[in-house]
Order: C-alpha cells, then sequence, then structure tokens
C-alpha cells in the first residue's frame, strides 16, 4: 500500500485521522531512503542508494569482458552516477548535478517494502497484476 493513500488511511481509527494527516504533511510521509538491490539473485543489474535526497546508482556484473589489448574493459562507463532525486506523487526522479533528469523509476509496495520500477517493469505490472521477483527492492538497512 502507498504511505498515506486513501486505503492506509481508512483502515485507521477515525479519531486517529486527524493526527495522522498532519503527522504525513508535516514529515512528506515515510521516507524512501535506503538501498536498493534486485529481489532476486542475480548476475547483473543495478543498484541505488537514496539518503537524504542524495543517490549513487552503480550497475554491476559477474562477467568480465577483456579488451584486444589484454586489459579489462569498463563496461559501465559513466557509472557510478551521483546526484539529487526528487519524489513527486509515486514517481522518483534521479537527477545529475546539473538538474537534467537522468532516468525515472516509479515507487510501488510490494510486501510491505517499497520497490522501484521501470517504465517497462511499470507496464508489465499492469498488465500481468504483479511485479517480477527481481525489481529494485529496498534492503533491510
Amino acid at each position: 500500500m502507498v504511505p498515506n493513500s486513501p486505503a492506509a488511511i481508512s483502515r485507521c481509527r477515525p479519531w486517529l485521522v486527524p493526527f495522522l494527516l498532519l503527522g504525513a504533511c508535516s514529515t512528506g510521509g515515510p521516507s524512501i531512503d535506503g538501498s536498493y538491490y534486485p529481489g532476486c539473485p542475480s548476475f547483473a543489474g543495478n543498484t541505488i542508494r537514496l539518503e537524504a535526497g542524495s543517490y549513487v546508482w552503480e550497475k554491476f556484473t559477474d562477467m568480465v569482458a577483456v579488451g584486444p589489448d589484454g586489459q579489462i574493459v569498463n563496461q559501465f562507463p559513466g557509472f557510478p552516477k551521483r546526484g539529487r532525486y526528487r519524489v513527486e506523487g509515486d514517481t522518483l526522479h534521479l537527477e545529475s548535478e546539473d538538474a537534467d533528469v537522468l532516468n525515472t523509476f516509479y515507487i510501488r509496495e510490494k510486501n510491505g517494502n517499497y520497490v522501484l520500477l521501470t517504465a517497462a517493469e511499470l507496464t508489465e505490472a499492469q498488465t500481468s497484476g504483479g511485479y517480477g521477483n527481481c525489481v529494485l527492492t529496498r534492503a533491510a538497512d
């Protein structure tokens, strides 16, 4: 359930609603900060660390590429990426230092934990009615 959604609030005792709304408005709701990893064993993928409005986005793989000169090739030039993030509703925008949006993820809840979906994963979830096992899932830090 998305934080501060009508479904979440409707399950509360009626006399608590004004206090919950006051708390949600003053704090902006629960934080999405944390480390996000693929939700399944994975040999390649992304990790994202969100903390106090900043992010670090890394890519990983267990494969090693070797160039013609025998040197290991960086398979992810430009990574890790760092910058600021902002949340608009249920959408997470990762921004460069120049405030250009580098990528957008969609914040959802799966089994009581936050997950970050790409546009393709969101479309798949809307079609299938569920999330895949390997979506970026917030780890218990």
